[in-house]
C-alpha cells in the first residue's frame, strides 16, 4: 500500500502549555519543522548573533545549542565571557571536534522569550551559515 507522508504539523501558540506550564508563543505562528531562520552574516561573534536575533526576531536568547552542544546558557554567570568569542570556534571548542573546510553552516536550537513580557517563544531552527 503507498501512500502520502502527512504534511508537517504548524507550531501554534498556546495560552497554556503543560509542560512550560504557562503561555508559549511561536514565531511566526504556524511554522512547522521545515521552516528555518536563515542566518547569513559570515561568522560572527556570539553576542553579534544573540544582537541579530533580538534585532531581527524580536526575541531575547535564553539558551543556544547546536546538537549537543549547549553554546550558550543565560541563566549561567561563566556563559557571559562566551559572548565575545566566533561562533563556529565557541562549536569547536566545545565540542573538540574541528568544522570541516566542506562544511558552511550550523543547524542551531534556540530557546527564547519575549524581551517585553518574558513569556516563551518558539521559534524555527536557525541555519548558521558562517562560511
Amino acid at each position: 500500500v503507498m501512500s502520502e507522508p502527512l504534511p508537517p504539523l504548524p507550531t501554534k501558540s498556546k495560552e497554556y502549555d503543560p509542560i512550560i506550564m504557562g503561555p508559549v508563543r511561536a514565531k511566526p505562528e504556524g511554522f512547522t519543522s521545515w521552516t528555518k531562520i536563515e542566518v547569513n552574516k559570515g561568522d560572527i561573534t556570539l553576542k553579534e548573533f544573540v544582537d541579530h536575533l533580538q534585532d531581527e526576531e524580536g526575541v531575547e536568547v535564553m539558551i543556544m545549542s547546536a546538537g549537543n552542544a549547549c553554546l550558550y546558557n543565560a541563566y549561567l554567570p561563566a556563559h557571559k565571557k562566551r559572548l565575545g568569542e566566533r561562533v563556529s570556534k565557541l562549536w569547536e571548542d566545545i565540542t573538540k571536534q574541528s568544522l570541516s573546510p566542506k562544511r558552511t553552516y550550523l543547524t542551531i536550537e534556540v530557546s527564547a522569550s519575549d524581551p517585553d513580557d518574558g513569556v516563551d517563544i518558539q521559534i524555527p531552527t536557525i541555519k548558521f551559515q558562517f562560511r
